[in-house]
């Protein structure tokens, strides 16, 4: 189980990104390009998984990247 980066209690998975019930927040894994520190998209197909950064136009090797925890907004239209 994934633990809040915030106050380190246990989070709870939903579809929006997981919940910490003590800082009522919602968070997500993303992971940025170590070169230029753009979002990268995640490319799985056939059981591997790619990251591809789309202003550098490069596949980045997964030993590489570093996913962070990003706070998100509950609503998609905030």
């Amino acid at each position: 189980m994934n633990t809040c980066p915030q106050c380190a209690t246990k989070m709870q998975w939903q579809p929006i990104g997981h919940y910490c019930q003590t800082c009522r927040h919602y968070w997500q894994l993303q992971s940025n390009c170590p070169d230029c520190q753009a979002k990268l998209e995640k490319l799985q197909a056939c059981g591997s998984l790619s990251y591809f950064c789309p202003d550098c136009q490069t596949l980045k090797s997964r030993k590489a990247i570093k996913p962070m925890w990003v706070r998100v907004s509950p609503c998609s239209c905030a």
